[in-house]
């Protein structure tokens, strides 16, 4: 996890890689970044993907994460979900009710608010 922390200004961590980085503003600079190494077999796209859903879960928690940045990751999701690490599948499920409960929200018209 060198190189990816290298890369993209983070902590090196030997356990909790992408926990202890998660930045929900950086949301979309990981998911662009892991779009763009995808075909590349030499970083680890478990530990982004990681990133990526904790970044995710934390703006949804603080009600930080854009319209654009949600959609960014429900894309992510859906075209890369065979790279999300199995141990990531609770936190997968948690961000999912929580988009849901964020779509519901928006769709009554009532304002953004998550606890």
């Amino acid at each position: 996890m060198t190189w990816l922390s290298e890369q993209l200004t983070l902590k090196v961590e030997s356990q909790d890689w992408g926990i202890v980085n998660a930045d929900s503003s950086r949301v979309e600079e990981f998911v662009r970044f892991f779009e763009f190494h995808d075909s590349n077999d030499s970083w680890e796209p478990e530990a982004l993907g990681e990133l990526i859903l904790a970044s995710a879960n934390d703006g949804l928690v603080d009600g930080s994460l854009s319209d654009m940045a949600r959609q960014r990751v429900v894309a992510f999701l859906r075209m890369h979900s065979d790279k999300i690490p199995h141990q990531m599948i609770p936190i997968l499920w948690i961000i999912t009710q929580r988009f849901m409960k964020c779509l519901v929200k928006i769709l009554r018209g009532q304002l953004y608010e998550m606890t």
